[in-house]
């Protein structure tokens, strides 16, 4: 199962068909990935730092993805896969309606939150990536196989932030405060400005769906 980190989505379809030329100029985040990546591996070299749609889009075909996504469509509407999704060497990011979904990769599975330094990692480039979208609040949830997927489904289908923080709180309890416990839960908030707490290493025996 993925990593969902969910953020509010400001920007208009007009503004979204052109944004990956915005997240190519995010040299910060770039040259932390690759401190981070060339610290594991020596070897490591990043063919294209360029950001790309999966598919091509343009405003109409990302309202139909959206109408499609939201079962709001009269007939069921043929749209490409990955429409609404930008990809580049270090995350995918999925622009829903009122939402905007950054999965990182190549550390796109949950259990990548297992180890302390990778948590601090992925939790560190969410958070960055967030900052440049002028968002402060991130939702943590899962897309498949557990209850917390429900929240990747709300948000798919056109749910707001709030909203979503407000079914997560309802169907699975307020979030621990310290992430580092709340990650085991497969469903937690954070927030970019607060503290990094000390990341503990854990594996599934400790999670609440073991």
């Amino acid at each position: 199962m993925d990593l969902i980190c969910l953020i509010a989505n400001k920007y208009s379809k007009s503004e979204i068909v052109e944004i990956n030329q915005e997240i190519d100029s995010w040299y910060d985040i770039q040259e932390y990935v690759i401190e981070y990546r060339t610290r594991i591996d020596l070897d490591f070299q990043v063919k294209s730092t360029k950001a790309s749609w999966v598919n091509p889009s343009n405003e109409t075909e990302l309202e139909k993805s959206w109408q499609n996504q939201e079962g709001e469509a009269e007939k069921v509407i043929t749209v490409p896969w990955g429409i609404n999704r930008i990809s580049n060497f270090y995350s995918d990011l999925t622009f829903n309606r009122k939402t905007i979904c950054i999965c990182p990769s190549p550390e796109h599975k949950y259990a990548n939150l297992h180890d302390p330094l990778t948590a601090k990692y992925i939790i560190t480039l969410v958070r960055m990536i967030a900052n440049r979208f002028g968002q402060n609040e991130i939702i943590y949830c899962v897309d498949s196989m557990y209850p917390p997927s429900l929240l990747y489904e709300e948000a798919s289908s056109g749910k707001s932030l709030e909203d979503l923080k407000k079914i997560g709180i309802n169907e699975f309890g307020e979030p621990k405060n310290d992430i580092s416990d709340s990650m085991k839960d497969l469903f937690f908030f954070d927030k970019a400005e607060t503290e990094l707490p000390t990341f503990k290493s854990w594996n599934w025996s400790d999670s609440k769906y073991k």
